[in-house]
């Protein structure tokens, strides 16, 4: 009896740890900001954070400014996102407009996606080799567009699988060879890189969540919250600082933000 106790006790235990663990957190780097809405980190860990009119900030994770680009229409962004090439990917829902800048901010294509075959664009980011991946709501479908030829390569109808034209969708991602499709409260749409569906992982939160190899990492409830991409494995990690909904990660540094403030961490998960 007392071993089947010191096993049930023993198995409870490590539940506990790996739903709960406490991090010896390094000290925070804070940065105070206006009108924060969007932020992503390169694989050099500099920061770019977007207000709400669409202006862009280069900082150091020390919180030192870099670079400015104010777009010549400003609205509000609905996508930021840095290439592994260190590309910068803006997408603005309202001017219907994207953008790609290198990594010192400068444009290296600026527009609407014109053609024929394209609706409403909902969400877009960045694909490999000169594509951008739309989900368009005009009929529901995945689209993979080549800006520089202006041809629609792939298009992939997702009505049978949304089952909901008035989808509440957050973001669209390329990571890993793998496309990701996040809807507010519901879950993120798995699909490769034709566009073919592939699985749904299920997700109750209203941000959007930060990539880190095989994980996906959001905060909920005044935790880190990660998910192991294949085999769906959930660990909870406390958060170093409270009021904060967002989190980003890039190479070496984690940063969470709200509208106000900006605190970068060092990375201390899977190091």
């Amino acid at each position: 009896m007392n071993r089947a106790f010191l096993i049930i006790f023993f198995l409870i235990s490590q539940l506990a740890t790996a739903w709960g663990q406490n991090i010896n957190w390094s000290p925070a780097k804070k940065i105070k900001c206006r009108e924060l809405t969007l932020l992503t980190i390169d694989a050099r860990d500099q920061l770019v954070c977007a207000d709400t009119e669409g202006n862009l900030f280069q900082l150091q994770s020390n919180g030192d400014t870099i670079n400015h680009y104010s777009p010549p229409t400003q609205a509000s962004l609905q996508q930021l996102e840095i290439s592994r090439s260190i590309q910068v990917f803006t997408f603005s829902e309202d001017l219907q407009r994207i953008e790609i800048l290198d990594r010192f901010l400068q444009p290296l294509f600026s527009g609407r996606l014109d053609h024929s075959d394209i609706g409403w664009i909902k969400t877009a980011c960045l694909g490999n080799n000169n594509v951008i991946w739309i989900f368009d709501a005009a009929d529901l479908s995945l689209k993979q567009f080549n800006y520089q030829r202006k041809t629609i390569l792939q298009n992939q109808p997702l009505a049978l699988i949304t089952q909901n034209p008035q989808w509440p969708v957050l973001g669209l991602i390329e990571h890993k060879n793998m496309l990701f499709l996040q809807v507010e409260n519901k879950g993120i749409f798995l699909f490769d890189n034709q566009a073919n569906y592939l699985d749904f992982i299920p997700l109750e939160t209203n941000q959007k969540v930060s990539f880190y190899e095989d994980q996906i990492f959001y905060i909920s409830e005044g935790k880190i919250i990660s998910i192991n991409i294949q085999s769906r494995e959930k660990s909870s990690y406390s958060l170093p600082a409270r009021d904060f909904e967002k989190i980003r990660i890039g190479a070496k540094k984690m940063a969470i933000f709200s509208q106000t403030e900006i605190q970068v961490y060092d990375f201390p998960f899977f190091h």
